[in-house]
């Protein structure tokens, strides 16, 4: 059994951003939500970014999976997106955070669902 949830943490540099390549080796499960979490280690009170960040997910060829839905995140909250119908896994994933503020922190938790039916 694979982990159903794979959880990144990120720190933004000097310019309020934050890029985290993963590769969850995943493909062939899909996306069933995405939650957004400020704070270090998602503790929503220690080096929470500033209101409104922005995440994206970008497959291999800088694509958007999340169309932009990630925008103006909340910096005292966590938020969750879910994916209806969940979303297919593409393969290498980069998430960017932007407009965080300098050495914020924060964690994006992917959770996936079942396998597909083929």
């Amino acid at each position: 059994m694979i982990d159903r949830t794979k959880i990144v943490a990120w720190e933004s540099d000097a310019v309020g951003d934050a890029s985290i390549e993963i590769d969850i080796k995943y493909i062939g499960k899909n996306i069933a939500s995405v939650q957004t979490v400020p704070g270090l280690n998602g503790d929503k009170a220690t080096t929470t970014p500033t209101a409104g960040y922005d995440v994206v997910i970008n497959d291999e060829y800088g694509e958007d999976i999340m169309k932009g839905k990630l925008a103006d995140r909340s910096a005292t909250v966590g938020e969750t997106l879910y994916s209806a119908p969940p979303l297919p896994v593409p393969g290498v994933l980069t998430v960017i955070v932007s407009g965080a503020g300098d050495s914020k922190a924060g964690i994006v938790k992917i959770m996936l669902d079942r396998d597909p039916i083929e």
